[in-house]
């Protein structure tokens, strides 16, 4: 018995007809006749009745379809998973990420892959851009997303788009009420910050403020008080007075009691979110994380 002679009779039993059979399986009917004449000799019973108006399953007949349809699928399945690995768009995926961007943009990209892709396997690893950037060139991630990724040799860098920068303060603040403020307004307030190595950018756009430089004892207007290491950290930071914060425009889905946004005015104030790989040509699988990050970056903005 061959699966042929299988998709042969599940097409007859699906049309009912000899004749309309032959035509979907693009081949004569006498030629799909003797086929199934074949199979049924093999088998030892009738599949279907032959009758004027076309084809009938016999009781053994609708036994052998329903396993067929069952068996069909399966090898279907196998011929599809081995093509998917043996194109690389199946397997393990390891990515790298930062935390602002599984806000909104890892859940849905990651959501796109499953439907698309549903062998691939994704280990996730929340990390600096740093970070990212050392497991790449060791081969310890195969994706990284991650902020303002400096160029390096050995890696490509994808732009999913550039993010403004927005001031984070307590409610209550004598800046909230504004509908922008600049960096030189930010200057005599204390500061809550992320640790440099984890917002290098906004790091940056702090170390501009007026006085910011200033050696001032802790407490002092304008020192960087407290330092968080995740944003949720700094939001609460933030709510409970502690000082204010650059934060990109991504983290304000957070909504956090306590805390309003504020943009800022500087055109340069942005931070850039980046798919970073390895090479120019990475692997497939690793291409379809990509490609996923990009669409779902496309469809929220």
């Amino acid at each position: 018995m061959e699966l042929r002679q299988m998709r042969y009779a599940v097409a007859v039993a699906d049309e009912g007809h000899f004749g309309r059979a032959a035509s979907r399986l693009l081949m004569t009917q006498p030629s799909l006749s003797r086929q199934v004449r074949a199979l049924e000799r093999e088998i030892g019973h009738d599949l279907f009745l032959r009758t004027r108006r076309g084809a009938e399953l016999t009781t053994a007949g609708a036994e052998f379809v329903t396993r067929a349809r069952r068996t069909l699928h399966e090898v279907d399945a196998v011929v599809r998973r081995t093509q998917e690995v043996g194109l690389g768009a199946s397997g393990h995926v390891c990515l790298g990420f930062v935390a602002t961007a599984a806000i909104d943009l890892l859940p849905r990209a990651l959501a796109n892959l499953r439907v698309e892709h549903p062998g691939t396997v994704v280990t996730l690893q929340e990390l600096t851009t740093e970070e990212q950037v050392t497991g790449l060139v060791d081969g310890d991630l195969d994706v990284g997303l991650g902020r303002d990724v400096r160029p390096h040799p050995d890696l490509s860098r994808l732009v999913l788009g550039d993010e403004r920068v927005v001031v984070a303060l307590p409610a209550r603040h004598p800046l909230a009420r504004r509908e922008q403020l600049s960096l030189a307004d930010l200057s005599g307030w204390a500061a809550v910050k992320l640790p440099r190595e984890r917002a290098r950018v906004i790091d940056d756009l702090l170390l501009r403020v007026p006085g910011a430089r200033d050696p001032r004892p802790p407490g002092a207007p304008g020192a960087a008080v407290q330092e968080a290491n995740q944003y949720m950290t700094l939001l609460a930071l933030v709510a409970a007075d502690m000082g204010v914060a650059l934060v990109p425009e991504s983290v304000q889905p957070l909504q956090r009691s306590g805390v309003t946004y504020v943009p800022l005015s500087e055109p340069e104030a942005t931070t850039s979110l980046m798919v970073t790989t390895v090479g120019t040509a990475p692997p497939p699988a690793a291409q379809q994380l990509r490609d996923s990050l990009a669409r779902a970056y496309a469809e929220l903005r």
